[in-house]
Order: C-alpha cells, then sequence, then structure tokens
C-alpha cells in the first residue's frame, strides 16, 4: 500500500515513521508512505500557505491554492484511493473504517493547520472527512500517523502474526483480554494459573471470558453489536449479576484513608498524620471530657522498630484540641523482657520517648503492677467466652490504637488487630491467646543452643543430653521459644495453632472496641519481620509504605496487608532470602512465616461484626 501525507511539517511525521512496526514495514517493503510539504507549491511570493479568514475570526486559514495544486501533481488522471481530510467534523475512525482503508491500493491524507482549510480546497479535491475523537488537536498530523499505524497492522506480512492482528481489541468486536508476561510473579501479583497449565482449551476460554468481561466494564455498548454466541451470553448474564453484587458490597464497604510517607513545603510528617486523621474523620468523636486510651508498643529493649514518640505526641495533641483527656498505654508481656511488670515497663517507655515530657500526657500500664488487674469482658465468642482485657483501657470512654504495622511468627503481620487484641491482653489474656501454641521441639534440628529456654518467661524448658525438652505444666504457650529458634526446631504442637491464634486476637480486639467509639491508624514503615516484643530488630523487609487510619481495624489491617503484598521485597532482608531460596509463596508474610494464617483474623473479625474485609482505599 502507498500512503501519501500532505503536511506543512513532515518532519513531525518523520521521526515516528521510522521506528518500531512501522519503520520495518516501510523499510521491508510492506508498507509506502511518502511525505509530502504544502509548501513549495505555493505560487505566492513567499511561499505563505496561509491567510486571515474572510469575515474576521481569530487565527489562520490554510490556502486552497498550495493544497489543491500539491493534492493534483501528486495523485493524477490515473488514481486510484482515496483522499482523506483530517478533521473533527469527519466520520470517527472505527476499526471497520481501518478495514475498509487497508483494502484501498492509495491513501492520501491532508493534514489541516490553525483554523483550518478553504473550503474550496476541500469540495475540489478530497473524498471524505475521518476524525479520530472529539478533541481538537494543534493539526492533522498526529491524526494521520494514528491512520496510518491502524491501516499498516492490517497489511499482509507487517505483523509477526497475522493471529496477532485478529486478536486485537475491536477485530472481534471485543476489547483484548489481559496480557501477561515474565516474570510469574512481580509484587506479590501473579500470573492467572490457567495460562500456565498448557491446556490450550482451557486458555481459549479464560481469554475469550476475559475479553467479554473488559469490554463489559469498559465499553459495554460495543456488546450490542459484537458477534456472541450462547456461551457468551449466559456468562455475561452472570458476570452482571457478579459486578452488581460487588457494587452493593463497594457501598458497604469500609473506608479506609491512606497517605504516603512523602512530604512537601513545610508540612512534616507529623503534620501530615494529622491531617490524615482528619480526614478519615476523627473529629467525628465527642471527645469533649473524655478519657482517650491511645494504645501503642512502647518497643522492647534493644528493639529500634517501633514507632517513636513523635507519632504518638502528634495523636495526643489532635486528642487534646478536641477536648479530650488521652493517655498512651500497653499491658505487660508475658515472656521474659524489659516490660514483665509496669515498673520494668515503664523504665523502658521512658526510655524511649514515651514519657509526660515528651509526649504531653501520662503513660499507663493498664492492667497494673504485676499484670493482673484486668476486666474480664463478656463477649462469648467462638474461642473466647470472657475476655481479660487491662482495666485502665477498659475504664476509657474513647480508643484509639496507634500500631507500627510488621511481620510476626504467630499471626503472620502484627497490625491494628494484634495491637488492640493481644496488647490490651492482660497476663491471664495474653495466656489463654497462646493457649494452642505451646511448642514441641524437633529432636533431629534441635542443636541444643539454650536460647529457647534463655527467652523462656516460666522455666519450662531445659536443655538435657543436647536437646530442649518442654515441662507442659509450667508452658503457657506464648510462643516466644518458637520465635527465637534459630534452627526452627521449636514448632507449634497443634497444626492449626497459629490459626487459633489469630482468631482469638481477633475476639480479643472486639472485646476492646465493642459497645465504645474507636478510631485506628497504622503505620507501615520500617516493616521488621518479627515483632517489636524481641530485643533486636532485622532490617525492613520492604520500603516504607506510608500511614493508614479508618474506623474498622479489620478494613485497616486487610488493606495494610495489600499494600505490602504490592510491594518489591528488599533483597538483602529475611524475606528477600525467603524468596531467594525457592519461596514460590505470592504472599510477604506466608513467606516468611509459613505456618502462620493471618487471613483466619480477618475471618474472625467480619463474623464478629467488628469490621469489614471489604474496603474502599482513599489516598489524600
Amino acid at each position: 500500500m502507498r500512503i501519501k501525507v500532505l503536511t506543512i511539517f513532515p518532519e513531525m511525521l518523520r521521526a515516528m515513521l521510522s521506528e518500531s512496526i512501522l519503520g520495518r514495514a516501510i523499510q521491508g517493503g510492506k508498507l509506502d508512505v511518502e511525505l509530502i510539504d504544502i509548501r513549495p507549491y505555493a505560487e505566492n511570493k513567499h511561499k505563505n500557505t496561509d491567510d486571515y479568514p474572510f469575515g474576521g475570526g481569530a487565527g489562520m486559514v490554510m490556502l486552497a491554492q498550495p493544497i489543491v495544486s500539491a493534492m493534483e501533481a501528486n495523485t493524477g488522471p490515473d488514481f486510484r484511493g482515496r483522499r482523506i481530510y483530517m478533521s473533527p467534523r469527519g466520520r470517527t475512525l472505527t476499526q471497520q473504517i481501518v478495514e475498509e482503508l487497508s483494502r484501498e491500493e492509495e491513501l492520501v491524507l491532508l493534514c489541516g493547520h490553525y483554523e483550518g482549510v478553504d473550503q474550496r480546497a476541500l469540495d475540489l479535491c478530497i473524498d471524505e472527512e475521518l476524525s479520530i475523537g472529539d478533541y481538537v488537536l494543534t493539526g492533522g498530523e498526529l491524526a494521520a500517523l494514528v491512520v496510518i499505524d491502524s491501516v499498516s497492522r492490517l497489511l499482509p506480512g507487517v505483523l509477526g502474526s497475522a493471529e496477532s492482528a485478529q486478536d486485537e481489541s475491536f477485530t472481534t468486536g471485543l476489547l483484548e483480554y489481559p496480557q501477561y508476561t515474565r516474570p510469574r510473579e512481580f509484587r506479590g501479583m501473579a500470573v492467572p494459573e490457567v495460562l500456565l497449565n498448557g491446556n490450550h482449551a482451557h486458555i481459549t476460554k479464560w481469554r475469550r471470558e476475559q475479553a467479554l468481561e473488559t469490554t463489559l466494564r469498559y465499553r459495554p455498548e460495543m456488546l450490542e453489536s459484537a458477534p456472541l454466541d450462547p456461551a457468551d451470553r449466559a456468562f455475561l448474564q452472570e458476570l452482571r449479576k457478579r459486578m452488581e453484587k460487588a457494587k452493593e458490597e463497594k457501598s458497604m464497604a469500609s473506608k479506609v484513608y491512606f497517605t504516603s510517607m512523602r512530604t512537601v513545603g513545610n508540612e512534616n510528617i507529623t503534620a501530615k498524620l494529622v491531617r490524615l486523621c482528619r480526614e478519615a474523620g476523627i473529629e467525628k468523636i465527642d471527645f469533649q471530657n473524655k478519657f482517650t486510651a491511645v494504645k501503642m508498643h512502647f518497643g522492647e529493649q534493644g528493639n529500634l522498630a517501633f514507632l517513636r514518640a513523635d507519632y504518638a505526641r502528634s495523636v495526643v495533641d489532635l486528642i487534646k484540641s478536641l477536648g479530650g483527656k488521652p493517655f498512651v498505654t500497653d499491658c505487660s508481656t508475658l515472656y521474659v523482657g524489659a516490660r514483665k511488670n509496669a515498673l520494668d515497663h515503664l523504665d523502658v517507655a521512658y526510655q524511649h520517648g514515651f514519657n509526660p515530657l515528651s509526649l504531653g500526657c501520662h503513660t499507663i500500664i493498664a492492667d497494673g503492677l504485676k499484670g493482673d488487674d484486668y476486666v474480664e469482658v463478656p463477649i462469648d465468642g467462638e474461642y473466647v467466652k470472657r475476655a481479660k482485657i487491662g482495666r485502665a483501657i477498659m475504664d476509657a470512654d474513647v480508643f484509639v490504637s496507634l500500631t507500627h504495622f510488621k511481620g510476626h511468627e504467630g499471626t503472620g503481620f502484627g497490625g491494628a488487630l494484634k495491637n488492640i487484641g493481644m496488647g490490651c491482653g492482660s497476663s491471664a489474656g495474653k495466656a489463654e491467646m497462646h493457649m494452642d501454641e505451646k511448642p514441641e521441639p524437633d529432636a533431629a534440628e534441635c542443636v541444643g543452643c539454650g536460647v529457647c529456654a534463655e527467652n523462656c518467661a516460666h522455666s519450662a524448658i531445659a536443655i538435657s543430653e543436647g536437646k530442649a525438652s518442654i515441662d507442659y505444666e509450667k508452658c503457657v504457650g506464648c510462643g516466644r521459644c518458637i520465635g527465637v529458634c534459630p534452627t526452627k526446631a521449636m514448632r507449634p504442637s497443634k497444626e492449626n495453632a497459629c490459626e487459633l491464634l489469630s482468631r482469638r486476637v481477633t475476639e480479643y480486639a472486639y472485646a476492646v472496641c465493642k459497645d465504645r467509639p474507636c478510631f485506628h491508624i497504622s503505620l507501615i514503615i520500617d516493616v521488621s519481620p518479627y515483632c517489636d516484643c524481641y530485643p533486636l530488630n532485622d532490617a525492613p523487609v520492604i520500603p516504607d509504605v506510608g500511614m493508614l487510619a479508618s474506623f474498622d481495624p479489620v478494613a485497616l489491617d486487610k488493606a495494610c496487608a495489600d499494600l505490602c503484598n504490592q510491594q518489591q521485597a528488599v533483597g538483602d532482608s529475611f524475606l528477600g532470602e525467603a524468596l531467594r531460596h525457592g519461596c514460590s509463596c505470592h504472599d510477604h508474610f506466608h513467606a516468611m512465616h509459613p505456618e502462620t494464617q493471618w487471613e483466619a483474623g480477618i475471618e474472625q473479625g467480619v463474623k464478629l461484626g467488628l469490621g469489614s474485609d471489604q474496603y474502599e482505599l482513599i489516598t489524600i
């Protein structure tokens, strides 16, 4: 095919025509494109191609004489083809028109400019006008390129495969199905399994259904004229039902607000956190003269991954500005460490900046001096009947959680539900949540290093003859030994122990949140593979993501998990190492802690009515 382009700016097109498929088609003789400069055909002294419009008005109009002369010189009496003016008032280009044009021997495309072309030129030498859409361009050159590119794809030998043109969007009356290439997994998103199984019948069916779904979502009017068989119509009917249901669910989805860690202008990161909370609706809560518990993790001595006190100060100041009486709080731990009782816990909290001078409010260990000051909250849950919650937390009128989102060896990740449920449980409550996590040492893997015994708060582990043994009368199932074992010899004795832990943690979170105003904040920064309860922290496993806030802790955790799984693993990290050693898991938390089931906690939260696993992520 030969295509001639009449233009006053031929260089605008030359670069595009020399690259990629068009360039190869021209070089290979499959397509002949000639760029014709209109200006040399002008007969006036200065070779002008435009002048002011008769009747007045803005802009310039292209002269008829240079255009007509150029057209006559490059078509001739034997011309067999179509002369087309690229114009916004023409027929809108469609795939059907493209197919018609591809059957012509020759095309001449006239590119207008400025305010248009003298109508007499169009009347004398144009067969039709074509538009590429309802918008205005500076000139017709880009539109001409669209025509050349779309037509050339249908010419024999231009594409590498004839199927490439046949499967394109619009050619079949539908938009094209999604395409994937290597790698199989990218940032937590996997290639659909059907494309990898080698069953071509299944692949063909999947692609057809995906094309139907894509068309229904983005260009439903195309389905009115598309060739559909009974199977297509049945699929679309079912798809419409699913989409309507999803629409209803979305209207019920919880709102989760998100902002990145980027700062612009004079707004610092804590000011941005305050703005996030305001956007998420924290001001809807009546804080006036209300005792407000701000629950967070103060970090274990030696651990540096916990949230800085600066974040807490900004939340405290916001609550005070709304009339509240805030205090920051946590409960004591079940294991060996510097936070086993209130005095030691306060020492660590103060060292880490969680003191009245830094925060502008008091720090209270909610379950008392020895961890036994708690309230039994009746919830009649599936796994917990009466949750044992630190008294100061239950005495508060309003509850706010401020969470460092990170990995966790028992629950997959430590998010809002973990911070609330496990963090607000008294020592007895923590023991109840961990009751199914009693460990069982694998003698073949145990090297008798004694790390497990050193970390057992209840002297339940002994090393004899180079192997660990457990006194189950003393063991409370806190799982600390499982996390610290360097050879992974310590494992939960129950196969579903991690699932049960996640479900109990969520039921405890429900006990904390029910029947009072609550607000939840999570920061996905310094995402270490383990809990902040350890006296050390490993390198972050993913880049910092941002800050999130919501009234729904379940949706908040789900959104945080989804955002984390979209991130690329840090190469030199615990997660990066797991992936290098052949882990094919598409979930970062399962990759780091294969026994865990974080989804169980989300599911339990939905069952209880604590929140939703459907959310709308709103970026500010």
